[in-house]
């Protein structure tokens, strides 16, 4: 059963001309994704209520992301995408013990730049069983150097990845926030993990990259 959001398809062609702009809120991403062709117009606006989020519809764009953080591709796959267009957005990308060094852990869509203001870590189960250190960086050669994005030159450690108080956790600072004074990634530059020190047995959660979206 569709959500009861999309385009009114009867009564006066006002209402059903804002309707294809204007289509109400959905529970998450996951519904947003399910919605069908006739309830999607190009250009029509959905707020996914789960996060407070903001979604256009482009029946243009053939942009992709794996991780939903910015691109949602309905299932139907029938053309078009939903593409996020809040100015501030919170990138949450998961990651594990296991996670493998230089893992891109988000790549940029086409169409999106992104200046990032902050990364930090969310810890779900903590980091435990060696002495294990992780960072993050990118592809891009102006920050490809591993913590320049969080962690430092020596990345974070169990002490500071554990599940206690606070799940989240500032952890190091990445060095190119303080030297460079700015990090902006374009479309097919990536969020990747950087295992700066392999032992970590067990451990989860996720790196948050809170950013702002810019043209």
């Amino acid at each position: 059963m569709q959500p009861s959001v999309g385009i009114i398809k009867y009564g006066e062609r006002a209402a059903r001309e804002i309707s294809s702009r204007i289509g109400g809120t959905v529970a998450d991403r996951a519904t947003l994704a399910g919605l069908g062709k006739q309830a999607r117009a190009d250009g029509q606006i959905i707020k996914v209520a789960s996060d407070r989020s903001e979604w256009m519809f482009s029946l243009a764009s053939v942009a992709v992301d794996a991780t939903q953080n910015l691109v949602v591709t309905p299932n139907d796959a029938l053309g078009g995408v939903w593409l996020r267009v809040d100015n501030f957005v919170d990138l949450k990308l998961p990651i594990a013990f296991g996670t493998a060094d230089a893992t891109a852990l988000l790549t940029v869509p086409t169409g999106f730049n992104l200046l990032l203001l902050r990364a930090y870590w969310e810890v779900i189960a903590s980091f435990t069983g060696g002495a294990g250190a992780i960072g993050v960086s990118s592809n891009n050669a102006a920050f490809s150097t591993k913590g320049d994005i969080l962690g430092g030159a020596t990345g974070d450690v169990a002490a500071t990845l554990v599940q206690t108080g606070s799940p989240y956790k500032g952890g190091t600072i990445g060095a190119k926030f303080g030297t460079n004074g700015l990090i902006a990634l374009v479309p097919t530059n990536t969020i990747r993990l950087d295992v700066q020190t392999a032992g970590f047995t067990a451990g989860n959660g996720f790196v948050h990259v809170a950013a702002q979206l810019i043209n």
